[in-house]
């Protein structure tokens, strides 16, 4: 009979602390973390009601179905109505479509498409019916049906694109995009997130006079926008305050920014208009206690920074939501993957809702019509 395995010797315990702490003295980024005081436990977070709203409604998304398999780390999502193609914005260079209607043997089949320099974390079909990419390390892009790259723009104000993430297109073929950091190009997306810096751009980009504009600076990590819509303002999300912004590209209020939504359940990595009054805004991970106090105390995240580095920090993300709300920012329902996080997407097309997570290698759908939220 095998014995029980012996208890690690106190003295283990002990030199494994001297060293976090002599790495946690010695790691010279203890100056950059920026503090945030988010009030976890203040009043008025939204949970699954909201005083003065209606109730959230909620339905687990127990009854997806998985399409395109065979993907690597699915990213953004856009859909072209017209050929009916999904393109698919892959962590691996790669931008792959899915064919939603057609044959039935054709369906769902997924097709190398064309890869970009970089990571195209940001896609958007062009009125030209080119498809603008925001490109991780490469800047702003343009592919063409035939699948030709032209590089639209790199820099602003003599600043190179640390992390281009982002992009919408309006009608009048302006590019709306985002700029996610301005220094570290080759810090990682875990450190960009740890140290908070509220660096980001929101900028455009005229095709007709290849002109690049500031519109906003300082915001932090923003990583999602998509236009109103009336396409008279900008709707962004800055992952790490758990909120969303507005920002007027016209009228009375141009160049302005306001609240759209605010204290949100999770951290919104996407947002997308639907075309029938509502915008998705994807909660990539739920909120937990423990990330709420790293960005009150920058020495939990450097801690957590120095774990990552060595590959042992603890899972501690909860659950990939979709948030659902109308045009001035009021919450009407949650779905909810608890099985799924670091989701990446939430589109909705027709009657089906489509998300994806860079942890996957398909993306998912459920059918509203069949799987209505409930009270």
């Amino acid at each position: 009979m095998a014995g029980r395995k012996p208890s690690p010797p106190p003295y283990s315990l002990f030199c494994k602390s001297g060293v976090l702490c002599l790495l946690l003295f010695l790691t010279p980024i203890v100056l950059s973390f920026v503090i945030h005081k988010t009030r976890f436990f203040g009043s008025g977070d939204y949970l699954f009601s909201v005083s003065g709203t209606r109730p959230l409604r909620r339905r687990l998304l127990q009854a997806s179905e998985r399409i395109g398999k065979g993907l690597r780390g699915p990213m953004n999502l856009a859909y072209d109505g017209e050929t009916g193609y999904l393109y698919i914005g892959c962590c691996d260079s790669w931008i792959r479509r899915v064919g939603l209607v057609g044959d039935e043997n054709d369906e769902h089949r997924v097709e190398d498409w064309v890869r970009v320099g970089g990571e195209p974390r940001g896609i958007a079909l062009a009125p030209d019916r080119s498809l603008i990419v925001a490109d991780a390390y490469e800047g702003l892009l343009k592919v063409m049906p035939d699948k030709t790259i032209k590089l639209l723009t790199y820099e602003a104000e003599g600043v190179a694109f640390a992390l281009t993430s982002a992009v919408d297109v309006a009608s009048d073929g302006v590019i709306y995009f985002i700029d996610g950091a301005t220094t570290n190009d080759a810090v990682s997306d875990v450190l960009k997130i740890l140290l908070a810096k509220p660096q980001g751009r929101l900028m455009s980009f005229d095709p007709s006079t290849n002109r690049t504009v500031v519109l906003a600076r300082d915001l932090c990590y923003v990583n999602a926008l998509t236009l109103s819509s009336d396409q008279n303002s900008l709707i962004f999300c800055e992952v790490i305050l758990r909120r969303c912004r507005r920002y007027h590209i016209r009228g009375e209020n141009r160049g302005k920014i306001d609240k759209f939504i605010e204290k949100l359940p999770g951290f919104p990595y996407s947002i997308s208009y639907e075309q029938e009054g509502h915008y998705w805004i994807g909660l990539s991970w739920g909120r937990t206690c423990y990330q709420q106090l790293q960005y009150e105390y920058p020495i939990l995240r450097k801690i957590a920074y120095i774990l990552n580095e060595f590959g042992a920090l603890p899972d501690y993300l909860s659950q990939f939501e979709g948030l659902s709300v109308t045009l001035e920012g009021t919450p009407l329902h949650i779905y909810t993957a608890r099985e799924l996080l670091n989701g990446t997407s939430w589109l909705k097309i027709g009657k089906y809702l489509y998300y994806s997570s860079w942890c996957k290698n398909y993306i998912s759908r459920v059918d509203l019509t069949q799987y209505v939220a409930e009270e």
